[in-house]
């Protein structure tokens, strides 16, 4: 019977301890069911609005050509003895390119040598039928001495020698310009007539870039201006030139067609390649902000602002862009705050702290 007074009163100890081990203070209740802490302050990046001269870019599209690129023809036709060079080969202006076989060219300039000797001879013969000498022709009557050449056939004579020692000079090919041979594909003991050209020379210090505007660009691009061009096989490079020529004539789809001169120096623009090209024309006295800071929400275009610690919702109208901003037409004014970065998940009046000011 003692035994289970004294199990019912350790039972008893036990219920009564769990029982106030689990009791919390009112205290601390309240704290857990109202506490309310301040949202995340976010730091951000800011920059002031200021006006300044908008540099406008408008983008199109051309090929790079070389400023100065020669084809070298066969002039006259044989057999090629000889080709001096290679594609990809640089030759300075007069540079023996390659060489035809010219003894065809040597019996006929031989016999237009002796067909000019008896010209000279019926020639000295007239003159002195008519009491005049080849050593004096000073004093011979122009008539006379018209007839005289024409009876004779030495003005003919005279030119044929002429001609063949042209042709002579021109079995060996030589280079009008300096440059990069380039699609040269004729071949020694090849008839030159197989062939359409012998090369091409290209002078690639300098590079033309043709590209197309809509014409209602015509009236901003003047020669002179500065273009950027960036060839898509070389991506990350820029190279800057000038406008050196606008066709008044605008084509069928509302287009014209300008030619820029790019500098070349180190030959790394390429005949053929396709570029990038952008024109910048500068539009003064505009309120200017970066892209970075322009947010898409509710299908409308939105800036913050921050005023007194706080990130202001603010919706704006953007007019026209470049590569990193645009022109703000509704919504801003200069001399404000507005948030260029970090900004993606914060609302209107969400606590902000200034971490740069650009």
């Amino acid at each position: 019977m003692k035994t289970a007074y004294i199990r019912i009163v350790i039972l008893c100890t036990l219920i009564s301890m769990y029982s106030c081990g689990n009791q919390r203070p009112a205290s601390d209740e309240a704290a857990t069911t109202f506490s309310n802490p301040e949202p995340d302050t976010t730091d951000v990046p800011v920059a002031l609005i200021k006006r300044g001269i908008f540099l406008k870019q408008t983008f199109s599209n051309g090929i790079l050509e070389a400023a100065q690129k020669v084809e070298i023809p066969f002039q006259v036709q044989g057999i090629i003895r000889e080709i001096a060079v290679r594609n990809g080969d640089f030759v300075n202006e007069g540079q023996l390119l390659a060489r035809l076989d010219d003894n065809s060219q040597e019996l006929e300039l031989a016999q237009a040598r002796l067909a000019y000797n008896r010209a000279m001879l019926e020639l000295e013969d007239l003159l002195l039928g008519l009491r005049h000498s080849m050593k004096d022709t000073a004093s011979i009557p122009g008539d006379i001495w018209r007839m005289a050449k024409l009876r004779s056939g030495y003005d003919d004579a005279k030119l044929q020698l002429a001609r063949k020692q042209h042709e002579l000079e021109l079995t060996c090919i030589k280079t009008p310009i300096s440059g990069i041979i380039a699609g040269l594909e004729a071949q020694t003991h090849a008839q030159s007539s197989a062939f359409k050209n012998l090369c091409t020379i290209i002078n690639n210090k300098q590079m033309l870039v043709s590209f197309k505007l809509l014409e209602s660009d015509a009236g901003m691009v003047k020669p002179g201006m500065k273009v950027k061009i960036m060839p898509l096989a070389l991506r990350g490079k820029t190279f800057t030139g000038n406008i050196v020529e606008i066709d008044p004539l605008i084509n069928k789809y509302g287009q014209l067609t300008v030619k820029a001169l790019i500098p070349n120096p180190e030959g790394v623009l390429l005949d053929g390649m396709n570029v990038r090209v952008v024109l910048e024309t500068g539009i003064p006295n505009q309120v200017i902000i970066p892209k970075s800071a322009v947010l898409a929400r509710q299908g409308r275009q939105v800036v913050f602002t921050v005023e007194d610690g706080l990130a202001i919702w603010n919706y704006v109208k953007t007019a026209d862009e470049n590569e990193d901003s645009f022109t703000v037409t509704e919504g801003l004014h200069e001399g404000q705050l507005i948030i260029t970065g970090n900004n993606l998940t914060i609302g209107h009046q969400a606590p902000v702290r200034i971490i740069q000011n650009n």
